[in-house]
């Protein structure tokens, strides 16, 4: 991913929404741009567990 700002962490976070009615979304690998934003906002707890 070469870009990833606000409507892309507004993105994975209304599909984590969608996990609590039957869905599923865990983030396993992601780029170093993805890993600073949700660690900026500190988000990363809740999309990508125990990275």
């Amino acid at each position: 991913m070469t870009f990833f700002d606000c409507a892309g962490l507004n993105a994975l976070l209304e599909a984590r929404t969608s996990d609590r009615r039957g869905g599923g979304l865990t983030i396993r690998t992601m780029s170093p741009r993805v890993a600073r934003v949700l660690e900026l906002t500190d988000t990363r707890a809740l999309l990508a567990p125990g990275h």
